[in-house]
């Protein structure tokens, strides 16, 4: 594997990436070890794109609510209705100095809306935390 200077990683990227790690070290030892011997089919140690997609599969059939993925969702739920509305998406990225025109934030809340209903579900924000897409932060 090459080298890399994983302090040229943006800081919130890097908290980004950790928390999709942290998804598949089941056991919390920092290594990921287990879930790719499971799903590395050819045996070679190297996971190819079907067995990669066959991890995900088996992380989400597997996965339950955290602690953790809870608080991440209440720092967003101001009034703790258990939605989190527009304005409230707007709150927490100003209160986390993200900037975003209206225009951004309308397509941040519409692609975690799965729903359409106007607001952010528990189950709508579990789903956009596990299929990974993020937005850049343009401070």
């Amino acid at each position: 594997m090459a080298d890399f200077d994983i302090g040229s990683i943006p800081q919130e990227q890097v908290a980004q990436l950790k928390s999709v790690f942290t998804l598949f070290d089941r056991s919390g030892c920092g290594s990921i070890t287990d879930i790719v011997n499971e799903v590395d089919q050819d045996g070679n140690g190297s996971i190819e794109f079907e067995e990669f997609v066959q991890m995900i599969m088996i992380k989400l059939q597997r996965r339950t609510p955290t602690e953790e993925t809870r608080g991440a969702f209440k720092v967003f739920d101001k009034d703790g209705d258990g939605y989190i509305t527009r304005d409230e998406l707007a709150a927490s990225l100003v209160s986390m100095r993200i900037e975003a025109t209206p225009e951004e934030l309308d397509d941040m809340f519409k692609e975690a809306d799965l729903d359409c209903d106007g607001r952010i579900s528990y189950d709508d924000f579990v789903f956009m935390m596990a299929s990974g897409k993020r937005y850049e932060a343009r401070n």
